[in-house]
Formats: structure tokens, sequence, C-alpha cells
């Protein structure tokens, strides 16, 4: 993955309001996700001061929050907490699975079977956790943890690239807009055929 799609200069990845609008208010993983004018960067990884990160040093557009727009781009695969640079390459370490998705699909496998009392405890170890510490959910019904877990996965694992997955499941299994609105209405579930392709056999088409 290059960090620059994530980056400030090319800002390729911007995050969506949806997904922005989907973090409770003052959760901790808000910030952890993303960076938006005003943050502080170029800390040296904390060890030195910082300056406030303004709208001229993002070349994205603005994204809306609870109604407030401003230039926000993704914090985890970006270094600004250590360089500000146009173009760079980066030694993140990209996780492909996290113990947290693996809690997120047990407790999404829960719900589906109508447990969602336990689908809560999975889901409380992942909000539960050192530097998280949100309060606990507590689901009664099969829809109620459905949509728990909806949430749960869009906020902790936004930008991470599972989301596009978990849509394309969630779609196929009728969960919008019965259990929530579908946040990509209207496209389809497969990729265009390329052009080289259908020009060279319109049947394609």
């Amino acid at each position: 993955m290059r960090n620059q799609d994530y980056g400030q200069a090319w800002g390729n990845v911007i995050p969506s309001d949806r997904i922005l609008n989907e973090f409770e208010v003052g959760y901790p993983r808000y910030k952890m996700t993303f960076w938006e004018v005003g943050d502080i960067i170029l800390t040296k990884g904390g060890t030195q001061s910082g300056v406030a990160l303004t709208a001229s040093d993002l070349n994205v557009d603005p994204s809306i929050r609870n109604g407030v727009s401003l230039k926000r781009i993704y914090k985890k695969y970006s270094i600004l907490d250590w360089m500000q640079e146009s173009f760079k390459t980066t030694g993140l370490n990209q996780r492909l699975m996290r113990y947290a998705d693996v809690l997120l699909m047990l407790a999404e496998c829960e719900a589906e079977i109508g447990t969602p009392a336990q689908a809560a405890v999975y889901i409380n170890m992942v909000r539960a956790r050192s530097g998280v510490a949100m309060p606990p959910v507590v689901l009664t019904t099969k829809n109620q943890a459905l949509r728990a877990v909806m949430h749960e996965r869009s906020v902790e694992l936004a930008g991470e690239g599972v989301n596009n997955i978990d849509i394309l499941r969630w779609r196929k299994k009728g969960y919008f807009p019965s259990i929530m609105p579908d946040p990509k209405q209207g496209q389809v579930d497969k990729l265009p055929i390329p052009f080289a392709e259908t020009s060279t056999n319109p049947a394609l088409q």
C-alpha cells in the first residue's frame, strides 16, 4: 500500500461523510484514525513539539462530520508525525488481519445465529481495550446485534481495505436498508470490464 494515497499531497483516499459520522462523539478511535485541520503534527513520534495542521497543508476536498466541514485525511497510513513531504516511502507495518477483526467476525457469527448477548461479549472486548475504553453495548435482538457489528467494523477497521467486502456481504444478505442505509446505493457489485476487452469482443457488454 502506498502511503501517498492516504497522505496530504495526493489525497486519493478521503474519508466519506458516512464513515466520519459513524464514529461516536468523544470516541478515542476517531483521533486514532483521522488527521483533520487543527491537529498537531510533525512531533517526531512524540519527542518534539508539533505544529497545527492547516487547510493549505492538505490537497484534498473537505468532508463533513456532525455538520462541520473540514479537510481530513486518514491517519493510519500517513507518517506526518515524523515528516511532512509531498512524496515519500514508508516502513509502515500494515497488518493484513488484526485480532479486533477476528473478534468482530465472531460477533457477526453470533448475531447471525441469534445469540446477541454473545455477540456483545466479542464487541465489548474490542471496545474495552486499552486506549479505546468505550462503554459496553447491551444487545437483546438479532437486528440490534447486526447493527452493532456493522457499526463496530466500520469504525474499528476504517481505511483498512475490508469495508468493501463487508458491504458486498451485507448487501447480499439484505441488510441494506433493513438494518441500515446502503452506503454505496446504486453501485454495482462487479468491477467494470476493461475497454480493451469490450472493444475486442462487443458481446462481453
